[in-house]
């Protein structure tokens, strides 16, 4: 399979991606591809993105800010995990029936002022951006409605779902399915499933196998015991599912996106349509796409 990442920086500039949720720093995936992207990672703890600043590439950027769908003063819930600290109030229920769940046990609030992203955006002259990674706890449809200019353009979506609330009040994943697919963006894998167990469900032996078709062709797999809680979710623009760009500039920056996440499957057509659609000579093989 070819790779879109031995095309370099496309013609059009670096593929610029936001990462919402960065603690512990941007995805081991894009890492070692830093050098071809354009990265701003998003944190409301200050304290982390000084850190991951002092040893970030100079096309990382780490923004100490929590964005919302409003500008406006917040409240954050700290949490056991600092990972799992949210704009939503954990629910007691969930952490009282779930033992898993004591990561996310409340330690106490500090208050934030939220930032739309669109607004962010705008002030730091950051015009598209072709990627969007969430891991906000609960927040993710909050930072999507303040990023309705910025979707427009965006070709990838990764963010964590909820099938049920680990956060009062938190958006589930219908609400944030219904919001993507009104404005253009499609569903293409759901990921990385979660399941908590109560402590009578954890102790008796779960001996079943699921299934998973892909195509005809079935998968199998043995699952555990508990509730489906929460996964990761993929969504593209309709062109990378459907293998059908209008423009020549696309489906590069699309197989670009596609790589950082490893669907293959994505890839490969979209390099034939960036090959088929910009003229002879545009690329180089083995190097750059020709400026």
């Amino acid at each position: 399979m070819q790779s879109a990442l031995a095309f370099g920086v496309p013609p059009d500039g670096p593929l610029v991606l936001a990462d919402i949720g960065c603690r512990w720093g941007i995805p081991e995936r894009w890492r070692g591809h830093v050098d071809q992207l354009q990265i701003y990672a998003f944190d409301a703890d200050e304290d982390e993105c000084a850190r991951l600043a002092r040893d970030a590439p100079a096309n990382v950027v780490y923004v100490a800010a929590a964005p919302g769908a409003r500008e406006q003063p917040a409240r954050l819930h700290l949490t056991v995990d600092p990972a799992c600290s949210s704009i939503f109030a954990p629910d007691s229920r969930a952490l009282s029936v779930f033992p898993e769940l004591a990561v996310a046990a409340p330690v106490g609030t500090r208050e934030i002022t939220l930032r739309t992203l669109d607004g962010w955006a705008a002030s730091a002259g950051v015009e598209r951006i072709d990627v969007m990674k969430l891991d906000v706890q609960g927040a993710e449809l909050e930072v999507l409605r303040g990023a309705e200019g910025l979707l427009g353009g965006v070709r990838l979506i990764e963010l964590e779902v909820a099938f049920n609330p680990i956060y009062e009040g938190q958006p589930l994943f219908g609400e944030v399915d219904a919001f993507l697919r009104a404005r253009g963006l499609l569903l293409w894998r759901l990921t990385h499933l979660v399941h908590y167990a109560n402590e009578a469900q954890r102790a008796v032996p779960v001996e079943r196998v699921d299934h998973q078709f892909f195509d005809s062709r079935p998968v199998d797999f043995t699952v555990g015991a508990g509730q489906l809680s929460w996964g990761h979710a993929y969504y593209c623009a309709p062109e990378l599912i459907r293998c059908d760009w209008p423009s020549p500039e696309l489906p590069l920056r699309d197989a670009l996106a596609a790589e950082l996440f490893g669907f293959g499957e994505i890839v490969e057509p979209a390099l034939e349509a960036a090959q088929a659609l910009i003229p002879d000579g545009a690329f180089d093989r083995h190097g750059d796409a020709a400026r």
